[in-house]
Parts: C-alpha cells; structure tokens; sequence
C-alpha cells in the first residue's frame, strides 16, 4: 500500500524535469515488481494492477501532449523515456489481467469494462501512430525557427514494441470485451502495426488449437468467445472476420494462420464454408485455371496444411505394403522397372520389354488401390475437393 500511495502522491505534482525523472524510475520498478510477481504477495492484486495501469496510463504523454516543464527547454528526450516506462511498466501489469473499472458496481459490468478497453485501447493506438509519424530526421538534431537546437527523438522501436505488447496482454485477457473494439487494427495504415496485430491475434487462436478438445478443455472457455467471432458466419454463407485476417494476413504469417484456421473450422465442423469462402477467393482472383493456386496464397497454404494433416495416414496406409513389396522383391530377378535404354547395360537392354511389363503392372497395381480406397478417403479431403469443384464450375462453366 505505501506503494500505491506514492504513486498517488507524484500524479498531484507539477510537471517538472525533476517529476519526469520520478515518474521515471517509478514506472521501472513497477516493471521490476512484476517480473518478481511470484515472489512478492499484493493486497486485492487485481484491484492494485488495475488502478496502477489507470495511473500510468495517464502519465503516457505521446507527441501530441508533450509538455516543456518550466525552465526545461525541450523535453521531447524525457517525455519520451517516460513514455517508454510507462509502456514497459503497463504491459507487465496487464499480463493476464481482467480489467475492472469502479464504475462496474454502479451499472453494466460488460459496458463499463467495454469503455475501460477502449479507452487504453485507444491510447495505445495514438502511441502507435505517434511512432509511425515521427518526424524524419530522427537521427539528427533539428534547429527550430528561433535558432535553438532541438533534440531530435530517440528511435521509437522500443517504445512501439512495449505498446503492441501490452496490446497483445490487453487482448488476450480481455478477449470478450475488447475483440470488436481491436479488429479494426487489421486495416491500419501502417504494414508494420498490421504485421504486428496479425502477430497478436494469432498467437492469441494458437493458444485456443494447443487443446485436445475445444469443447471439453475448461481453458478452451476463455477463447470460446474469440472462436466464436472467427468462425461466425454471415447470412449469405460468408465468413466476415476470417475473410478480413486473409485480406491482412503477412507472407510469414500465412502459414500459420492456415493451420490455426483449418483447425478451428474443422474443429466447429466448419471446415466446408471455410475452404469455400477461400476457395472462391482464390479463384475469383484468378483469370484462367492453369493460374490457379501456383502462388503462396493463404488458399494454396490452407488446401496444403489440408492434405498434409488428413491425407498423411491416408496415403501411408494405401502405399506401405506396395512399396514394402517392392523393397522385399528388389533382389529377385526379372524385377527391374528400368525403361530407359540410356540408363542401361548392353544386357541389361535385353530385358528392357520385361522391365515395361513390369512398370505397366505395378501402375495399374497402385491405380486399382487408389480407385478401390474410395471408402478410405479422408471426409475432409472429400470435402475439400467437392468444394474446389463446385467453385471451378461456377468460375469456369465452359470447361
């Protein structure tokens, strides 16, 4: 508590260099304290993290509210340090953090702690912006009009790698009130913030896959909602949010985002409108059928990921007692397959008619298991490709 209350005690006072220093180191040891968490007993913990993130958060100043303390010059240099503090601290304490506002016990739990996400939500992303537009020359002094020397602030990537991690800590311990408010953070302007979200978010689902079972796991019920979101699916068989992470979705990202989507359908027993809805984008995009799914799409990935985690057994099982025979008869005579006569002896041409036969007869020994496995064929994969199908003969009707 005595903690608490010189935190209290600085927020009242002036601005001055000498409070920005406090501010400072006040916001270090915060950070310090909650590496230390486990070791350390708090009085009513989530009632103390949440009124110290209120506290901090407001001393966040950001270029837009940069103050000159009186008899300072420029304190862009100190401002930012503290903000970065502030940010580092901040991020620490909303780690596994539900958020709880005062206003709580006098109305709508879920508005109130709605507001309260938005509202460091929203300062958050003022930081981020203020990062992406500082100014040029960030490397070198700038002079102002009057003649005096400007220092020029210090690179911002610490300062933005704090605020997108306690964007990340916000998120997931408040997914049901903050995933709408945060969505949008998919189409910021900036590549790097976007990268940055998709980073977070699927992260976030990852978690929600590491189950055995999303139904029967008691953790799967924090992620429900946010599964939930991603799965929805709209009146004309659309799938808005998944289709808007597609759209924002990074080159080093796309990967994961296929396993994390082709687990979450399926497990909702989804997976038909999501290869459908992708298989349509994919092949919307695209002006002939030779074309399609060449590139590194998030289409090709998810029909990939699709083939690798359901086809696997599959096709083990099909191929291992053909190959297996194979290997076991390797040393027989007259079990050769080779048909190229440059590849071949003078004797071993002799046989090259023998080898043909024998070429012919182990394809049509593989196409006869292939056909006769129709009833061993994954259900996924079914699906899967009746979707592509239906998809094709809409695209290309004549074909």
């Amino acid at each position: 508590m005595i903690f608490f209350f010189l935190v209290r005690y600085v927020r009242h006072l002036d601005t001055t260099v000498l409070t920005l220093h406090i501010k400072t180191k006040l916001c270090q040891l915060v950070e310090a304290m909650m590496k230390r968490r486990d070791d350390l007993s708090f009085r009513q913990e989530m009632k103390f993290r949440n009124k110290l993130v209120e506290y901090l958060t407001d001393w966040v100043m950001g270029n837009s509210h940069q103050i000159s303390p009186p008899g300072s010059g420029d304190a862009t240099a100190l401002t930012r340090d503290l903000d970065e503090a502030c940010m580092h601290a901040v991020a620490s304490l909303l780690h596994s953090l539900p958020l709880q506002s005062e206003e709580s016990d006098r109305g709508d739990v879920m508005e109130a702690k709605s507001q309260l996400f938005l509202k460091y939500f929203t300062l958050f992303m003022n930081l981020l912006n203020d990062c992406s537009d500082s100014p040029g020359a960030s490397s070198e002094d700038k002079e102002t009009s009057t003649g005096i020397r400007k220092i020029a602030p210090p690179n911002n990537n610490s300062l933005r790698n704090a605020t997108i991690q306690a964007m990340s800590n916000l998120l997931s311990a408040n997914i049901d009130s903050g995933l709408m408010h945060s969505i949008g953070l998919g189409y910021n302007k900036d590549l790097q913030t976007r990268a940055a979200f998709m980073e977070v978010l699927t992260k976030i689902l990852q978690q929600g896959t590491e189950f055995n079972t999303l139904a029967e796991n008691v953790l799967a019920d924090r992620y429900d909602q946010l599964v939930q979101l991603v799965t929805m699916i709209g009146d004309k068989g659309e799938l808005p949010i998944a289709m808007a992470l597609a759209n924002v979705v990074t080159n080093q990202q796309m990967d994961e985002l296929a396993r994390v989507f082709v687990t979450l359908f399926d497990a909702k027993h989804l997976l038909s409108p999501l290869l459908w809805n992708m298989f349509y984008r994919e092949v919307e995009l695209s002006e002939c059928m030779q074309t399609l799914f060449r590139g590194s799409s998030l289409g090709s990935k998810i029909m990939a990921f699709c083939f690798k985690i359901y086809g696997a057994t599959y096709l083990q099982g099909l191929l291992e007692p053909l190959i297996q025979e194979l290997i076991d008869n390797a040393d027989c005579p007259n079990s050769s397959f080779e048909v190229d006569p440059s590849r071949m002896t003078e004797a071993e041409k002799k046989g090259v008619e023998g080898n043909r036969r024998n070429l012919m007869n182990m394809t049509q020994t593989v196409f006869d298991a292939i056909i006769s496995s129709g009833d061993r064929f994954p259900p996924q994969l079914r699906s899967m490709c009746h979707c592509l199908f239906q998809v094709l003969c809409k695209r290309f009707p004549n074909r």
